[in-house]
């Protein structure tokens, strides 16, 4: 699997203001993809197999999963692109259509709860645990309290299943809350240290032996030892505990779309914890 194309080293490093988000969005971009043309074609059928390996690993196809992710959202109205959407979503019903029957799932970082509600619904046997910051943390005050009133009203309703137990606290201080093991765990909170860090530590120490867990938005660093722009330091971390833990932590193309993974790609992270002997 290719993680890092070429045409990376034309990616934006970090910058201030909304001049420089203008400038990407009218002059950059499309100069990129005028000069990385040629590259983008050759990416459309690699992005359509780049996968596979996972899932051929659970014996489902492709296709299938995301028939079942089909199947799940059609009652919300949520329409399917396997182009557009997250490849977790394909994953999570992979692991369902190949028989894994998780009790307990966690999730780290809530949003607005869209994942945490096809959580809830593909794995209805399931105790769903999803833990947000509270309304009060200085994260929250600074990313999200302007929207705070529709963010919210979004996340109640999302959150509003039997099986799903939604807890507000920043992950600092989770082991104070004496959860159980966790067969499946979705990271998708802070991207950045020090809270990566520790979600991670925590995750990977929670969960069962046999069980999963995925983290959303890997950004490799550049060739060069800069930083994609807003890229998060999982990476660093994933690498760090791939030297220290048993079994493989694999790189999935978050978004199968050509141009996306040309330009400026972003992956999830699977792992899965070996079985004890």
């Amino acid at each position: 699997m290719r993680l890092l194309p070429a045409s990376q080293e034309f990616a934006v490093t970090d910058g201030p203001g909304k001049l420089q988000a203008a400038l990407m969005r009218r002059l950059v971009l499309p100069m990129k993809r005028y000069l990385l043309s040629s590259e983008i074609a050759h990416a459309k059928h690699e992005v359509t197999v780049v996968n596979d390996p996972f899932f051929d690993k659970l014996g489902v196809s492709q296709s299938a999963a995301w028939a079942l992710v089909a199947d799940i959202l059609a009652p919300l109205g949520r329409a399917v692109d396997p182009k557009i959407m997250s490849i977790q979503y394909a994953c999570f019903a992979a692991l369902k259509l190949s028989g894994f029957k998780p009790k307990a799932v966690l999730e780290l970082g809530t949003a607005v709860a869209d994942t945490t509600q096809f959580l809830s619904r593909l794995f209805s046997d399931s105790e769903i645990v999803t833990v947000d910051l509270p309304l009060d943390d200085p994260i929250y005050q600074m990313a999200l309290a302007p929207a705070e009133t529709a963010h919210e009203r979004r996340k109640q309703e999302n959150l509003n299943q039997p099986n799903i137990n939604a807890m507000r606290m920043n992950s600092l201080h989770i082991l104070s809350a004496e959860l159980p093991k966790f067969d499946l765990i979705w990271i998708d909170a802070s991207h950045r240290y020090p809270e990566i860090a520790w979600d991670h530590f925590y995750a990977f120490h929670t969960v069962q032996p046999g069980g999963w867990v995925f983290s959303d938005d890997v950004q490799p660093m550049l060739k060069s030892g800069r930083r994609i722009k807003t890229a998060s330091h999982a990476e660093e971390v994933l690498a760090y505990l791939n030297d220290r833990f048993p079994g493989t932590i694999d790189l999935l193309l978050k978004r199968q779309d050509a141009e996306k993974y040309v330009l400026a790609p972003k992956y999830i992270a699977a792992y899965q914890k070996p079985k004890e002997k």
